[in-house]
């Protein structure tokens, strides 16, 4: 008899990474008006940045880290699907997503680390308009 250790962690990983994930966004949308916000210039921004506290820093750095557990999440599915027996028939696709997720995340992840980084966070509203 197989593990199902990994499978069910895998499981578990693929059901509640994606809905913390939407999640946080939709906390972004309705708090912070995520991603349309983005739209509008840097002083209104960072002013609603500002505004938005602490709160709004912690949901943002959940958001991010949502998007990082992605990484773990492609490479223990990979894991629980090569381990089916399918390393001869493997398609070649996946053997690619371990590799080409993970460089994706590392352009993601930093881009959202930044926006709420320190340079934000000591904000003064009174210099940006």
């Amino acid at each position: 008899m197989k593990d199902t250790k990994p499978r069910r962690l895998a499981g578990v990983l693929l059901i509640l990474t994606p809905i913390a994930f939407n999640l946080l966004f939709t906390l972004l949308s309705m708090t912070f008006e995520y991603p349309d916000i983005l739209r509008e210039p840097a002083g209104y921004v960072l002013e609603r940045f500002d505004a938005g506290g602490a709160g709004l820093v912690a949901t943002w750095y959940g958001f991010m880290l949502t998007a990082v557990l992605f990484v773990p999440l492609v490479i223990l599915v990979h894991r629980v699907l090569a381990g089916d027996g399918r390393e001869a028939g493997e398609p070649f696709y996946l053997g690619l997503a371990p590799i080409l997720l993970p460089l994706g995340n590392a352009t993601q992840s930093p881009r959202l680390l930044s926006f709420a980084g320190p340079s934000c966070v000591a904000y003064s509203p009174h210099t940006h308009t």
